[in-house]
């Protein structure tokens, strides 16, 4: 898996040809054109946590599930870390090192598809 140092130092053009991999995927096993960032998160969001699709599932909890997943995908980059449960059963998550000063908004989604690209890499080689 690479390390979030090296997603950073993609140039687009890579970063594009990752995503590119990952929408392929989306619309082999889904039917979609185009996916989603949130949509694929929200997908690694229930798999995280055991869960199948639900489909009067609240608002809160796909938004959860969609935090859940980012923090899963960075923690399988260096990025963020597990250190321990609350009373409810949730992670709690720390932020490592390996994160640069400052990202653009444009510079942190990049950094998610390529890091939600990397963490589904070994699932869609099968």
């Amino acid at each position: 898996m690479p390390s979030l140092t090296d997603l950073l130092a993609l140039d687009e053009a890579e970063a594009e040809r990752r995503w590119a991999v990952v929408e392929a995927w989306a619309h082999a096993r889904f039917g979609k054109e185009s996916a989603s960032l949130e949509g694929v998160l929200f997908l690694i969001g229930l798999h995280g946590a055991g869960r199948g699709y639900e489909p009067r599932m609240e608002r809160d909890e796909k938004e959860r599930l969609i935090v859940e997943a980012s923090l899963l995908v960075f923690e399988a980059v260096g990025g963020y870390r597990r250190v321990g449960m609350d009373a409810e059963g949730a992670w709690i998550w720390e932020r490592t090192d390996a994160w640069p000063e400052a990202l653009t908004s444009d510079a942190q989604e990049r950094l998610l598809r390529v890091a939600v690209a990397a963490y589904l890499a070994p699932f869609l080689e099968r």
